[in-house]
């Protein structure tokens, strides 16, 4: 990420979150990403902001994420999959998803019943956040198996539009 994009996108974050409260980094040996954790963005959350995934995908993006509770887990599962979306050289993009978290923490996947990572515009957020030049911030949450099914069975508007009938909070990891 060349210094100016990298001072933008953490610009950005100030200006709309605040001060970080704590820095998590993690490493495939190859790629190294960081990740900005943020207190009281939303209540009773953490908000993980990744900082430099955009150095390594070919269309700028950085990724949110905001879990109630094991945000340490959280990010080391969302960077795995993040790790794999970059190896693959998958386009990230609205609607996207990896599934098989079950292969990077079993623990964690059966405790949430979550089996995936789903990416989209991120809704929670004031206007002017979610697009930094020409890096755009993508909100990730963990789906469960019902939730994939149904994503993959009717796309992501649809998907979407369940969600917010169901009204689920995708902060909240325990949500079934």
């Amino acid at each position: 990420m060349e210094n100016n994009v990298g001072e933008m996108i953490l610009n950005n974050y100030e200006k709309y979150l605040g001060d970080y409260s704590d820095v998590k980094a993690f490493s495939d040996n190859e790629h190294t990403i960081q990740y900005l954790i943020y207190d009281g963005v939303f209540k009773g959350c953490k908000t993980i902001m990744s900082f430099g995934l955009s150095k390594y995908m070919e269309d700028s993006c950085e990724v949110m994420m905001a879990v109630d509770e094991e945000a340490d887990k959280s990010t080391r599962v969302l960077s795995n999959a993040l790790f794999y979306i970059i190896q693959n050289r998958i386009k990230l993009v609205e609607g996207s998803f990896i599934e098989g978290i079950q292969n990077i923490d079993s623990d964690f996947s059966e405790k949430y019943d979550k089996v995936a990572v789903y990416f989209t515009f991120p809704f929670c957020v004031p206007d002017g956040f979610s697009k930094v030049g020409d890096c755009n911030i993508l909100l990730a949450f963990f789906i469960t198996k019902e939730e994939l099914d149904f994503l993959k069975k009717n796309g992501s508007n649809k998907f979407e539009d369940y969600l917010s009938e169901k009204e689920c909070d995708v902060f909240e990891l325990g949500r079934v």
